[in-house]
């Protein structure tokens, strides 16, 4: 790598892409935000007029400025704010044949993120990681929740040291399923399908950089209770699509790859990447270990 000249960007703190990165000089923490770049976002001027038209279509000029700040929002939602991303996957999604109420949306996003506390993404020591970590998943679906009959589907992945006592979230996810489901339960599966390939992923990669010697646990946590009862085998499902998820699903836990889990869903930190309208309290709990 002779040639390459290498910079430094700062000691203890610097900013990248948008990105504040710093570290605590005594506990080592490491702290992500992005404040900054968020207080740059503009909000999209609007007359009462035109904010009451929420129906009509945009304009070029009005269609080129939204586009211009989803992908500013898009941004952040995956590098520091999980808690907006289900809306920022609403705004991306409706871009096809946008409206006045989505440029309202995305002031009212803009506006959230400006005034409210950002999310604390501290990232702590695990300790001598060799000696084991977990991977704690989080997992959860909205039914039929979306325009013409969609369903949203949303995951945390949460590395962890062996004890689950420190949790450092590396993953989050929320998209729309892509295929129309019958019920909750089919919902919850895919959900639970898209999170278990990704943090199987994640566990690969860990093997490379840890070495297969090291102890990995793979938690899966979801709240729905029928779910739960396909995953035992409790209960059969109905639906053929449902059963070649489940039979994937059973395949890993029979492999003793994860394990899953059920918790109340006032404890489910993914509910906001599924939900309009949720506060994401608990989210904010799981990031400050509380």
């Amino acid at each position: 790598l002779t040639g390459l000249e290498v910079k430094s960007h700062g000691v203890n703190t610097f900013k990248y892409l948008g990105l504040q990165v710093s570290q605590n000089p005594v506990t080592k923490e490491i702290s992500v935000t992005q404040e900054d770049y968020i207080n740059e976002i503009k909000m999209i001027q609007l007359s009462k007029t035109r904010q009451n038209q929420k129906t009509h279509s945009l304009n070029p000029d009005e269609f080129n400025i939204l586009r211009s700040g989803i992908g500013q929002l898009n941004w952040v939602s995956i590098q520091t704010r999980p808690d907006i991303a289900f809306d920022v996957c609403q705004l991306s999604n409706n871009m096809k044949d946008p409206c006045v109420a989505d440029m309202v949306t995305f002031n009212k996003i803009v506006k959230k993120i400006q005034q409210k506390d950002p999310l604390p993404l501290t990232y702590k020591s695990l300790g001598n990681m060799k000696d084991g970590v977990n991977l704690l998943v989080y997992s959860d679906a909205a039914y039929n929740n979306l325009a013409q009959n969609g369903s949203q589907a949303g995951y945390l992945i949460f590395l962890c040291d062996k004890e689950s006592k420190v949790r450092n979230i590396i993953v989050w996810k929320s998209v729309k399923i892509d295929r129309v489901c019958r019920s909750t339960a089919s919902a919850e599966s895919l959900a639970l399908l898209n999170a278990t390939d990704h943090v199987l992923f994640v566990n690969e990669t860990l093997k490379l950089l840890l070495g297969d010697e090291c102890p990995i646990q793979i938690n899966c946590f979801i709240d729905s209770k029928g779910l739960l009862e396909l995953v035992n085998k409790t209960k059969d499902p109905t639906e053929k699509r449902l059963i070649i998820t489940m039979a994937e699903i059973r395949e890993m836990i029979e492999r003793k790859e994860i394990k899953v889990n059920y918790i109340p869903s006032k404890l489910m930190p993914a509910d906001v990447l599924t939900k309009r309208g949720v506060d994401g309290t608990v989210l904010r709990m799981c990031l400050t270990d509380e």
